[in-house]
């Protein structure tokens, strides 16, 4: 609290004083201002299910910030500045927001994401394969090896292979029909000749 006293001397002797009223003051530390957002970082921001879902906030000013985080206008349980979901799935896509109080104010940041469809997961996975050097016209040099070396390339990824050579347009067919009829439903099926 302050105030103003003005004294009027006459010959170095105290002839009159008037003081004013009380006036306070509040000084304000520049500490002490709302939370500002310098920077955001997110991992991305159109992912695949299973995929990491990361979202970071950085604060320049403000004391004792608290976060919280909402998902499609839902509040969350994260109250960090860093959100992270380990492996996403569909019902994690849209609308994120960070939001930064302290007791002078507040900021917002917000990230929209999307999230992929999952893909279906295969209740097998077969590949027919038939190579044919032998053909009316003329003779191929290195099916029979390419189709081998394609099985092994495939038995790599869990596909259970049936290779076929020098089959007649009959017996290709037939051997087509046969395969199609094993395939469970959404299986990965894979048929090359």
């Amino acid at each position: 609290m302050y105030h103003c006293a003005v004294h009027q001397r006459e010959d170095y002797s105290l002839v009159n004083t008037v003081t004013s009223e009380d006036i306070n003051i509040k000084l304000i530390d520049v500490q002490q201002e709302g939370p500002q957002i310098s920077s955001s970082d997110c991992s991305g921001f159109k992912l695949e299910c299973g995929d990491e879902l990361k979202l970071s906030v950085t604060i320049s000013a403000g004391p004792q910030p608290t976060f919280r985080w909402w998902h499609n206008a839902k509040p969350t349980k994260e109250n960090s500045n860093v959100f992270r979901i380990p492996h996403v799935n569909e019902k994690d896509r849209g609308t994120y927001e960070c939001t930064v109080k302290n007791r002078f104010g507040e900021s917002r940041q917000k990230f929209e994401i999307d999230v992929n469809k999952e893909r279906p997961k295969p209740t097998e996975k077969k590949a027919l394969l038939i190579s044919i050097e032998n053909y009316e016209n003329h003779r191929l040099f290195t099916p029979h090896n390419d189709a081998k070396v394609l099985k092994e390339c495939l038995e790599k990824y869990d596909f259970c292979c049936t290779l076929k050579q020098d089959l007649s347009a009959n017996s290709i067919k037939a051997e087509i029909k046969k395969y199609f009829t094993t395939l469970k439903e959404n299986a990965f099926g894979k048929k090359t000749h």
